[in-house]
């Protein structure tokens, strides 16, 4: 009896032990998670960022941005998760009445990515895939951002620096370049811009290229009257339908460029303006355009 009393109570002992062995294992891990997320509350926020609701997003894109103008290093990080965020949640609803839904923290984010002397200028940034609709681009500083394969549909820029981006094979459709826009150093090679407004434009330094494996960077049914090409390569390039009034290319290199006019007026008037930079253009009367 005494045997069996002992053996129970040599089990009990041991039962004991495990469960205080199992619940300071269990605090001590608990004590490295509070200090994991104490050290890096970012990763509670890139969580927060991806919730549901409008609320909790917002919030968690506030709280990044207070962390961004802490540090040059918090700054980079948080540039990255902002341009991650972005290219994933670029999609576009409308309601019954079709006006756009866009989540509440997108537009705050593309605001301090771009905005003039903010904390993300001067950082690189990947935007490529995301299309932006309706967004408004006032005086900011676009610098070192990868565009490529972007779509910009009714967007408004307005005395906007763009300046060593990446475009290739952005589409551009209804939107507006105006007051001292300026493209410096841009790549938009077999890019396609339709249907959009450019007053007072200068594209300075950049390349226009085509391919001929597949396809032309296209201007189509545009205004680019008084728009300056100044030392940028042009080549492979269609102008369909657009008004070219006052251009100026003449600091600009030209290679297998066609333009097509709606009248024959426009068109001479483009070939005469040619000519007095000493470029001769083959002339097609049937069809209204010209080859350079």
């Amino acid at each position: 009896m005494a045997n069996d009393i002992y053996s129970i109570a040599t089990i009990l002992i041991g039962i004991i032990g495990l469960v205080i062995s199992i619940i300071e294992y269990r605090k001590k891990t608990s004590a490295k998670i509070a200090d994991i997320d104490a050290a890096d509350p970012v990763l509670t926020l890139i969580g927060m960022l991806n919730d549901d609701a409008d609320e909790r997003r917002e919030y968690a894109a506030n709280q990044l941005y207070k962390y961004a103008r802490m540090s040059e290093e918090k700054a980079e990080e948080i540039c990255e998760i902002f341009c991650t965020h972005i290219r994933k949640n670029s999609n576009i609803y409308f309601n019954a009445n079709g006006d756009i839904i866009r989540s509440r923290e997108f537009t705050k984010i593309v605001k301090w990515l771009f905005e003039k002397d903010g904390i993300f200028q001067n950082i690189n940034k990947d935007l490529s895939g995301t299309v932006f609709l309706g967004i408004k681009f006032g005086k900011n500083s676009i610098c070192n951002v990868n565009f490529t394969d972007c779509r910009f549909i009714s967007c408004h820029f307005q005395n906007t620096a763009l300046k060593t981006c990446k475009m290739s094979k952005v589409k551009i459709a209804k939107c507006t370049f105006k007051n001292n826009v300026d493209f410096n150093g841009c790549l938009l090679n077999e890019a396609t811009i339709s249907e959009t407004l450019f007053r007072n434009i200068n594209f300075k330094n950049c390349s226009l290229k085509g391919s001929h494996i597949t396809d032309n960077t296209t201007f189509s049914r545009s205004n680019l009257r008084d728009t300056i090409f100044e030392n940028s390569h042009i080549s492979d390039t269609k102008f369909i339908i657009c008004d070219l009034g006052r251009c100026d290319f003449a600091y600009s290199a030209l290679k297998n460029v066609y333009m097509e006019f709606s009248t024959s007026a426009a068109c001479d008037e483009q070939v005469q303006y040619f000519r007095s930079i000493d470029l001769n253009p083959e002339l097609n009367p049937m069809s209204n355009s010209i080859m350079m």
